[in-house]
């Protein structure tokens, strides 16, 4: 678990965002229970959104993807560092022109601008937390792109307005890629 700390804490520190002393606002989190926050469908995953940019000070954003086989995110690029952990399942990862599938356990953190993407590749359900620093592009992408639920249900792999995705990237910073 000291290689996780040990690479967030790496990414905080090279990441574009004020320090403690220069920070002008401090929002302090408040705790959540096991109630699941704001969800959306987006690609076939269901995005719970567990702390936002804004209940964070700008400091990161905290998201769980639930998704079935075939669903993910295709090869894109952003200025946030994005890491994820999976919690459950099994998931491909495509990052530059390296693919690697990782499972239950494992952190993959992802730089700023790095070309990646992931999609399931399991037999069964995979979760994962997605931590996006400072995480406001990704927040907005989801919500602009993601069909808003108001509960807890992992839709078909298959489920995606692709040219919603794209508008919605664009006007987030998030870029789409053809494939390597």
């Amino acid at each position: 678990m000291s290689d996780v700390i040990e690479t967030l804490m790496s990414a905080a520190r090279t990441a574009d965002l004020p320090q403690p002393a220069q920070a002008s606002v401090r929002v302090p989190l408040a705790p959540t229970g096991a109630e699941p926050g704001r969800m959306v469908h987006l690609l076939g995953m269901l995005v719970t959104f567990k702390a936002t940019s804004a209940e964070t000070g700008g400091a990161f954003s905290l998201s769980e993807l639930a998704m079935n086989r075939g669903a993910g995110m295709p090869l894109h690029r952003h200025a946030d560092t994005e890491s994820f952990l999976i919690l459950e399942g099994e998931v491909e990862f495509t990052i530059g022109r390296e693919t690697l599938r990782r499972g239950e356990g494992d952190f993959i953190p992802i730089p700023a601008d790095a070309p990646h993407g992931f999609r399931q590749v399991g037999g069964r359900l995979s979760r994962m937390l997605s931590i996006s620093m400072p995480g406001r592009a990704q927040e907005g992408f989801f919500l602009d792109a993601g069909e808003p639920v108001a509960y807890w249900a992992v839709p078909p792999a298959s489920s995606c307005n692709f040219s919603r995705v794209v508008s919605a990237g664009l006007r987030h910073g998030i870029v789409m890629l053809p494939p390597v």
